[in-house]
């Protein structure tokens, strides 16, 4: 059976340890345009941001995380082989 890709984004909200507002908005900034693959064995995505399924409020939460319920939203809905 053949593969297709179809181009998507994921939308998710990021938890950001900071302390204050323009300081986590900082850190965000600086991931913006992050690339990072998705793993089963590892979560931690770069060195600043990984996925974590942590409460807000828990202290071992780390300093940028992102919560793992995203939305998924198609961005190209032609679905071209994959093997192009």
């Amino acid at each position: 059976m053949p593969v297709y890709r179809i181009e998507v984004t994921i939308q998710a909200t990021a938890y950001v340890r900071a302390e204050d507002a323009n300081q986590a908005q900082t850190l965000m900034g600086a991931l913006d345009g992050e690339t990072f693959e998705l793993s089963r064995r590892d979560m931690q995505l770069t060195d600043e941001l990984s996925i974590s399924g942590r409460q807000y409020d828990d202290p071992e939460l780390p300093r940028v995380s992102l919560s793992p319920a995203m939305t998924l939203r198609v961005v190209e809905p032609e679905a071209e082989p994959a093997d192009d």
